[in-house]
Parts: C-alpha cells; sequence; structure tokens
C-alpha cells in the first residue's frame, strides 16, 4: 500500500514538475520575443512604440492568464477525483477493482456535469430539474459501482456530513 503510495505521489510530482518546466519554457520564449519585439520598434518612432509595446504587454498578460487557469482546472479536476475516491474507499473499503472502478465514473460524471453547466443557463427555468435529474442519474451509476449496502453507506455519512456543517465530498 505505501508502495502504491509512493507510485502516485511521484507520478503527481513528476506532472506536477512537466507544468513547471512547460511554464518557465513559455515565460522564456515570451521574454525572448519581447526582447526581439522591442529591438524591432527602437528603429520605429516612439509613439509608435508605446502602441506597440502595450499591445504585446496585454497580450503576454492574457496568454499568462490563460495557462495559470488551464493548470488550475486541470489540477483541481485531478486532486478532487482522487481525494473524494480515496476517501470513499477509507470509508466504505473499496477495494483496488472498485476504487478504480469509482474513479473512472467520477471522471466522467465530473466531464457531464461540465458539459451540462455549459450547454443549461442557470436561471432557465428547468436548470434545477434537469440538474436532479442528472444528479439521480449518476447516483444511480455509483449505486450500480459500488453495490447498495456500500451506497447506502455513503448517504448515510454524507447525511452525517451535511448535519455537521461540513460539505461532503
Amino acid at each position: 500500500m505505501s508502495k502504491e503510495a509512493d507510485q502516485k505521489f511521484n507520478t503527481l510530482a513528476n506532472k506536477l514538475q512537466l507544468l513547471v518546466d512547460e511554464s518557465d519554457n513559455l515565460q522564456l520564449n515570451l521574454k525572448t520575443d519581447l526582447l526581439r519585439f522591442n529591438s524591432i520598434i527602437n528603429q520605429k518612432n516612439t509613439s509608435m512604440k508605446k502602441y506597440a509595446f502595450i499591445m504585446f504587454a496585454a497580450l503576454l498578460m492574457f496568454v499568462s492568464t490563460i495557462n495559470a487557469q488551464e493548470k488550475k482546472e486541470n489540477k483541481a479536476k485531478g486532486s478532487d477525483i482522487e481525494v473524494r475516491v480515496e476517501k470513499m474507499a477509507t470509508d466504505l473499503g473499496l477495494n483496488d477493482a472498485e476504487k478504480a472502478s469509482v474513479k473512472k465514473l467520477f471522471e466522467k460524471q465530473y466531464a457531464e456535469k461540465k458539459q451540462f453547466k455549459n450547454d443549461y443557463d442557470k436561471e432557465s427555468t428547468d436548470y434545477k430539474t434537469k440538474m436532479k435529474e442528472l444528479q439521480k442519474k449518476q447516483n444511480d451509476e455509483l449505486k450500480a459501482t459500488i453495490g447498495d449496502e456500500k451506497f447506502q453507506k455513503l448517504q448515510a455519512l454524507e447525511a452525517k456530513e451535511k448535519k455537521a456543517g461540513k460539505k461532503p465530498k
């Protein structure tokens, strides 16, 4: 069990390092492009320089923001699912096969919910109804994956956490 945890940790650490390296490479490329751009602008008149520099700076900020958001989304999605699966495994005594099935199910459900939120406007009249239908479908899928007994135990634990004021994972 410790080896598996170490492997998961090392895998996550390697992925994080790759993301950091990618980010560093992007920043280095952007700095190089900025220097080239500045040398070209030095040959033009000063008002044009200011305009071009402002436009390039705005582009640089835009690219950095998008890159940061993508990393945050990917990291949050993966870590939330992992945490949720591990908590369920601990609380319900899931075996490795069940953990793998639940993780795959949660990844699919995450994509479905994201697509749902893109497709429906929160202000629409049928949003809540459709969301409840999606949640029921997802609960039915989870119940089929982990079994009736474990699903009932999960429902009881979530109700207990909700009563205690915690948001269930």
